[in-house]
């Protein structure tokens, strides 16, 4: 990925977790992004992530002038212990346009992660290793955008209907180079390169997203009846030691 587009004074967070808080304080700066311009940056290193998803705290010193309102990008990079993207952001930030996630150990992005997002117009997920599967609902909320960064991740999987939603006259990046199905870039305005990579990205990703969910289904079915075989199994085992 070329680093020129992003000219970076960066905002530094830091993120403390606890059992039922998400706290991120704030180092803000400005940032310039070819896509969305002149902008204000969250950007983190290191969160550490357990059971809880949400953002529930934002602390830190604004440059003069700045507040919330104006953040408009996040940039999160060197989070090896952040299996996903934190949601409630835009309770905070209400303004964010662009979103960079970077060597995180994500592994499938559902689709919700950006649906509170609706002015977003630049995402990049990039050198997240762990990532394999993208869902068709990611962009379902977020249809203008005009840069798409998928590189050097571990992508196999992509929901057939990934860019339905997306405006793809608007798309100036669609980048999904260095992933096992596929390793390819399109730059510019020629829509019809855009769409060819699409289908590319369709046929050589394939994520049938129903057969999947069916199957989680029924190994979830399966996992309930062999529980409450274990513990009927457990309790007749008890009546024995009782009974010698």
């Amino acid at each position: 990925m070329k680093f020129s587009t992003l000219l970076a004074i960066s905002i530094v967070f830091t993120i403390f977790v606890t059992t039922n808080s998400l706290q991120i304080h704030c180092i803000f700066s400005e940032t310039f992004l070819n896509a969305v311009g002149n902008g204000y940056e969250c950007h983190t290193t290191n969160i550490l992530a357990t059971q809880t998803t949400s953002v529930t705290s934002i602390t830190g010193t604004h440059i003069v002038g700045k507040n919330h309102n104006d953040v408009t990008v996040i940039y999160t990079e060197g989070n090896y212990s952040l299996p996903f993207f934190p949601r409630n952001f835009s309770h905070f930030f209400p303004n964010i346009k662009a979103i960079s996630v970077h060597f995180s150990t994500i592994e499938t992005l559902y689709g919700d992660e950006l649906d509170e997002f609706p002015q977003l117009e630049h995402i990049s997920f990039w050198g997240n290793y762990y990532l394999k599967a993208i869902s068709s609902q990611l962009f379902e909320k977020t249809p203008n955008m005009i840069h798409i960064w998928m590189n050097n991740n571990a992508i196999e999987k992509v929901g057939r209907d990934l860019f339905t939603p997306v405006d793809v006259s608007r798309l100036r990046f669609l980048g999904f180079s260095f992933n096992p199905c596929i390793s390819r870039d399109i730059s510019g305005d020629n829509r019809t390169a855009m769409i060819s990579l699409i289908n590319e990205i369709r046929d050589k990703c394939p994520y049938d997203e129903l057969i999947c969910l069916s199957l989680k289904n029924d190994m979830k079915e399966v996992q309930e009846k062999l529980e409450s075989k274990v513990k009927l199994l457990e309790e007749k085992l008890d009546k024995c030691s009782l009974s010698q």
